[in-house]
């Protein structure tokens, strides 16, 4: 490993500790605890990240471009139905939460925070990747709402908006229950949130879709 992929591991070590630490403490969260609870030197820290600021933003950011991968990643199968396709891309992002809760915690985090801990500068920051998030969701679901060239009673783009709010407004309480028995290791409860928030999905999606969709 060179000196380049070296310092580019450092960061996203320290990004990795940030998260977490973050979505332990929130709002007081301290570069101080990031060290000593990470093994990570006040030195290296300060290296790369000038202030608590910063390091939070890059950490919230790092969160949307892992979820826009996830978004873009999923492979739209125009073999199947949309509402199959919903059903898969809903399932791939609940197994990504499965595996990196703290993330989705952070995401909640930045945005009931806001301007209480985070600068006018990392705020645009942070705005601007969540913009970049929405727009990832949105052609996605254009995509596979396209996927099969069905006669619609509405334009995609209206759909599409309703299954935006759809998903920022309606499985939060879920998603949060399903976080909180990760963290508490209750692996029984955790698996059968899931298979509720997939179930909930597929009911709200196949109600829009009904209406969306001529026969």
């Amino acid at each position: 490993m060179n000196q380049k992929e070296k310092s580019s591991q450092t960061i996203l070590n320290i990004i990795d500790a940030g998260i977490n630490e973050f979505a332990e403490q929130g709002r007081f969260v301290s570069l101080n605890g990031i060290c000593q609870h990470h093994g990570i030197s006040k030195g290296k820290l300060y290296h790369h990240f000038s202030s608590k600021d910063e390091l939070i933003c890059e950490c919230v950011c790092y969160c949307f471009e892992n979820l826009i991968k996830v978004i873009e990643g999923f492979e739209t199968d125009k073999s199947i139905s949309v509402n199959e396709n919903f059903h898969n891309y809903c399932k791939e992002k609940i197994e990504y939460w499965y595996e990196n809760p703290n993330q989705l915690v952070v995401l909640r985090l930045s945005y009931s925070l806001r301007n209480k801990i985070f600068s006018p500068e990392s705020m645009k920051k942070i705005n601007e990747a969540a913009i970049h998030w929405r727009k990832a969701k949105k052609e996605k679901f254009l995509e596979i709402i396209n996927s099969n060239n069905n006669k619609l009673r509405m334009d995609v783009e209206s759909i599409s908006t309703v299954l935006l709010i759809m998903y920022e407004n309606t499985f939060q309480t879920l998603e949060d229950r399903m976080i909180s028995e990760i963290k508490n290791n209750d692996s029984i409860a955790t698996i059968k949130t899931a298979k509720e928030l997939l179930a909930y999905h597929d009911i709200i999606i196949d109600m829009i879709l009904h209406g969306a969709i001529a026969d």
